[in-house]
């Protein structure tokens, strides 16, 4: 009886946190709320062609959902990175056109997203550190909180660089290139099979 009572009350947990849940397009949230223009429809071009982005999975009564989004004017690579507590994905394009899309893979440096989840604008726009002239990050955060709409915040800032994150820009390199030596084709197929295995 009690085996029985346990199996009843973990399948009304099931049931509840199943209800709580929802998925809802991103894609479409940050497109409506970003005020840059031509650099949000260039990032709309990738964005609509990522599904997960469509389909993203949120608890409906609590939830956050960060996005960073940036395009290197001088070399023409664009890098975009969504996360929740549950999901990660990133894209890298080159200047190709091709996409490398991976889960669970972070595309920029530890500080920059513990920045963005901090989100406290005055630090980000003050924070020290060498800043990139040719590359801008552009962040978003959706709160979710009960049936209350969702709050969205926008933010562009310069991207940060402090020598302390020499190694861990190294760390995310090989991440994405785990070999100079490759071609392009070599060097997608190697990612996609990293990403496999991890």
């Amino acid at each position: 009886m009690k085996s029985l009572i346990a199996i009843i009350v973990a399948c009304s947990a099931c049931i509840i946190s199943a209800c709580s849940r929802n998925t809802i397009n991103i894609e479409r949230i940050i497109h409506a709320n970003r005020y840059d223009v031509v650099e949000n429809m260039l990032f709309h071009d990738i964005r609509k062609e990522i599904v997960e982005l469509k389909q993203w999975p949120y608890e409906k009564g609590s939830d956050t959902i960060y996005a960073i989004e940036s395009w290197n004017y001088e070399d023409g690579t664009f890098s975009l990175m969504y996360w929740s507590r549950e999901r990660t994905i990133s894209i890298l394009q080159d200047n190709m056109g091709d996409s490398l899309v991976a889960y669970n893979r972070r595309a920029f440096t530890r500080r920059i997203i513990a920045l963005v989840e901090g989100w406290d604008p005055e630090k980000i726009l003050n924070h020290p550190g060498r800043v990139s002239p040719s590359q801008t990050l552009y962040a978003t955060r959706i709160i979710f909180r009960g049936d209350e709409p969702a709050i969205v915040n926008t933010l562009c800032f310069p991207d940060i660089f402090l020598p302390e994150d020499s190694e861990d820009g190294r760390e995310l390199f090989e991440l994405w290139h785990p070999s100079k030596s490759y071609n392009h084709g070599q060097e997608t197929d190697s990612v996609q099979e990293n990403n496999n295995n991890n």
